[in-house]
């Protein structure tokens, strides 16, 4: 008889996310940083050209991205359909996550959601742990939510 208990966490003292079947086939969060391009081979998704090569920019950066500014960042590498399919297989499998800021929606690389804070008038944007845990609703899955936070940043005040 097969066995259904989930694979280890931990293997050779990296951590791996594990893939949940009976949940909501989502991935796990993993506890310490793991390459954006390893929780995609781990997800068993095909890594195509122009999945990595999203995937890799939004890893790079400091803030989050709109799906505009990353089809101009790739624009000679990535055409612009590809990118938007990517942003959604990608987001899909909680690699990357979707926050609204400034009334776009804005895309980024992280080992587990957290939310920003953008200066109102620098438009300067700084990253704040999320500390948010409740039990799920039983007739609800896959929940997510949003925090939108502005404020005055040091520079501007």
């Amino acid at each position: 008889m097969k066995s259904t208990a989930p694979a280890p966490a931990v293997k050779s003292g990296i951590f791996y996310l594990q893939k949940i079947c009976n949940y909501n086939k989502s991935l796990l969060y993993s506890p310490l940083p793991m390459k954006p391009v390893d929780k995609l081979k781990l997800s068993h998704t095909k890594i195509t050209r122009p999945r990595k090569l999203v995937l890799e920019y939004l890893a790079k950066q400091q803030k989050p991205k709109t799906t505009q500014e990353i089809c101009a960042a790739l624009k000679n590498k990535v055409d612009q359909v590809s990118v938007y399919r990517t942003v959604e297989l990608l987001k899909s499998l909680h690699i990357i996550f979707e926050e609204c800021l400034l009334d776009e929606h804005r895309y980024y690389a992280a080992d587990s959601p957290h939310h920003h804070v953008v200066c109102r008038k620098c438009k300067r944007v700084e990253c704040l742990p999320c500390h948010v845990e409740f039990t799920p609703p039983k007739k609800f899955t896959d929940i997510t939510h949003h925090l939108s936070l502005t404020g005055i940043c040091a520079q501007c005040q």
